[in-house]
C-alpha cells in the first residue's frame, strides 16, 4: 500500500474526542458540567436569561395600545398618547415615516397595508441622510416606532405615575426565548426517559407517578445504580399527593391557583414525608374540594399521620371525617354567634347517642335533608 493511501486511511478513521461539552461542528453550543443548580429557574445558572426564570415577560400589548384601528391617529387610535401636547410632539417626530411610507395622521389604521402599519408600530430601521436648517445633510433614523419608543421610555423613567401609565398598556406574554420553560436552553436539551425536567413536571401526580415507576426500563443497569435512591424519593413523595386526593394535579400548578382544601392536603402530604411525631396538627375543612370518592384516601392519610405519635384538631364538616375520628365534639347549638358552647362531646358513637346533638342525630340518620320532589326554576339572566 502506497503511503499516500495509507495516510488518507488514518485521516478518515481518525475521531476528534474534547474534554469540553462543545462540538466542533457548533462551537456556539456549549454544555458546562451538569449541576443541580442549572436545572432551578430559582437560580442565575438554570434561570432563563431573557425573563430570569419567571417564563413570561410583562410587555406593552398592541391591542391595548391601539384599542380601535377604525380611528385614525389625528382621533386617538394611539391610546397610549393621552394628551394633545404628547400627540403633537409624536406626529412632529413621524414627518419622515409619512413620506416615505405615503401615509398621515388623517387615514384610519385599517386601511394602512402591513409595511405601513408594520412601521408605525415597530419602526423602521433604515437610516436616511436629511438635510437640517443649515442645508447640511445629517444622518437620522426614520422613526423607532411606537412599541420600542414605549419600551424605551419605561425603562428610562424615573417617574413612578408615568410608570403607571405605561403598565396599563402592558400584559404579561409567554417569554419567546424559553416559551414559558423557564430554564436556559441547553438545561432543557438534557432528557431522562425521553422528556426534560420541565416536561415531567407538565405531567400530572397520577401519570408522574406511571412514568417514574417505568423509567427504570429505559435505564441502563449503571444507570439504575446511580437512580435508585432519587427514583424512591420522588415516588414516595408522588404516592403521598396521591394519596390525600390531588392525582389530578400538574407538578408545575402555581401555588396561588389552589383552592385552600388543596393546599392544606399538600401540606399534609409533606408532613407524611418529613416523619415527624409528637406534633399537633390543626387542619380546617381539609376535605374541601375533594371528590367524595377520595374521602377515603384523605381519612387514610390523616390516620397514617396520627399512627406516627402525632394530634390532630380537624375542624369539619364531612360525614365520612366525622365518623372517622377517635374523638368527636359538636359546637352549637347554632351556627355564628348562635354558637360557642360544647353540646356533646365523646366517641362519634356518644354523639350520635346524645339527644341534644342535632348533629348526632342527622350521622345517625335519625333527621336527614329531604330531596325536595320540585326544585327551583333555574332563572337565566
Amino acid at each position: 500500500m502506497k503511503e499516500k493511501d495509507l495516510k488518507k486511511i488514518q485521516r478518515e478513521a481518525e475521531m476528534v474526542f474534547s474534554s469540553y461539552g462543545a462540538c466542533t461542528n457548533h462551537p456556539e453550543v456549549v454544555f458546562e458540567e451538569p449541576e443541580p443548580r442549572q436545572f432551578s429557574f430559582n437560580s442565575p445558572f438554570g434561570a432563563c436569561p431573557t425573563c430570569l426564570g419567571i417564563g413570561s415577560l410583562f410587555e406593552f400589548d398592541e391591542s391595548l395600545i391601539v384599542p380601535s384601528k377604525k380611528e385614525s391617529i389625528a382621533n386617538g387610535a394611539i391610546a397610549l398618547w393621552n394628551s394633545k401636547i404628547e400627540l403633537n410632539w409624536q406626529v412632529r417626530g413621524m414627518t419622515e415615516l409619512f413620506r416615505k411610507y405615503n401615509f398621515d395622521v388623517f387615514i384610519p389604521l385599517n386601511e394602512l397595508n402591513d409595511d405601513q402599519y408594520y412601521a408605525l408600530m415597530h419602526g423602521d430601521n433604515q437610516v436616511i441622510k436629511r438635510k437640517n436648517y443649515a442645508g447640511r445633510e445629517v444622518m437620522d433614523a426614520v422613526w423607532e416606532g411606537v412599541i420600542p419608543q414605549a419600551r424605551r421610555l419605561f425603562h428610562q423613567t424615573d417617574s413612578q405615575s408615568r410608570k403607571d401609565h405605561f403598565q396599563k398598556f402592558m400584559s404579561q406574554t409567554t417569554c419567546p426565548t424559553c416559551r414559558g420553560k423557564r430554564l436556559r436552553e441547553n438545561m432543557l436539551s438534557v432528557k431522562v426517559g425521553g422528556i426534560n425536567i420541565i416536561e415531567s413536571t407538565e405531567l400530572s401526580i397520577e401519570k408522574g407517578l406511571v412514568f417514574f415507576r417505568n423509567i427504570g426500563e429505559k435505564l441502563s443497569e449503571k444507570e439504575k445504580f446511580i437512580a435508585k435512591q432519587i427514583l424512591k424519593e420522588i415516588i414516595d413523595r408522588l404516592e403521598f399527593l396521591n394519596n390525600v386526593g390531588l392525582s389530578y394535579l400538574n407538578l408545575s400548578r402555581s401555588a396561588g391557583t389552589l383552592s385552600g382544601g388543596e393546599a392544606q392536603r399538600i401540606r399534609l402530604a409533606t408532613q407524611i414525608g418529613a416523619q415527624l411525631t409528637g406534633v399537633l396538627y390543626v387542619l380546617d375543612e381539609p376535605s374541601i374540594g375533594l371528590h367524595q370518592r377520595d374521602n377515603e384516601k384523605l381519612i387514610g392519610t390523616l390516620e397514617k399521620l396520627r399512627d406516627l405519635g402525632n394530634t390532630l384538631l380537624v375542624v369539619e364538616h364531612d360525614e365520612d371525617t366525622m365518623i372517622a375520628s377517635d374523638y368527636l365534639i359538636d359546637m352549637g347549638p347554632g351556627a355564628g354567634v348562635e354558637g360557642g358552647h360544647i353540646v356533646a362531646s365523646g366517641t362519634p358513637d356518644e354523639v350520635m347517642n346524645n339527644p341534644n346533638s342535632v348533629t348526632g342525630k342527622f350521622l345517625k340518620g335519625v333527621e336527614k335533608i329531604e330531596i325536595p320532589k320540585k326544585r327551583r326554576e333555574v332563572v337565566l339572566e
